[in-house]
């Protein structure tokens, strides 16, 4: 499943996500990368805007939705969800990298 963020500036971050699992009774969605994670992969800046692409695909909100790492073969599933606090880190840091950018190419 494809997935985009819109981070302002005419910017969009866009990427696929291998597998959606959806808990229709709870109303949380679960998006799954099919790779082994590294070990720190919570630190990862993909992974909370991840989590807020699909709360906004979905119209949810970011505490339905968790992000993770399953290997091919099945086993192992690790998922996590991102606070309020971590989320917006994240787009307060993708932002920052935004701007620098945009100053760098003009």
């Amino acid at each position: 499943m494809h997935v985009d963020l819109d981070i302002g500036h005419g910017i969009t971050l866009g990427g696929e996500i291998s597998r959606v699992d959806i808990e229709a009774a709870r109303g949380e969605y679960r998006a799954i990368l099919l790779d082994a994670p590294a070990s720190d992969w919570t630190r990862e800046l993909r992974m909370p805007l991840i989590q807020i692409a699909m709360a906004q695909k979905f119209e949810r909100d970011p505490s339905d939705v968790t992000v993770g790492f399953q290997p091919i073969g099945g086993s192992r599933l690790s998922s996590h969800r991102f606070g309020s606090r971590a989320l917006t880190a994240a787009m307060a840091e993708v932002t920052r990298i935004t701007t620098v950018l945009r100053r760098e190419l003009r």
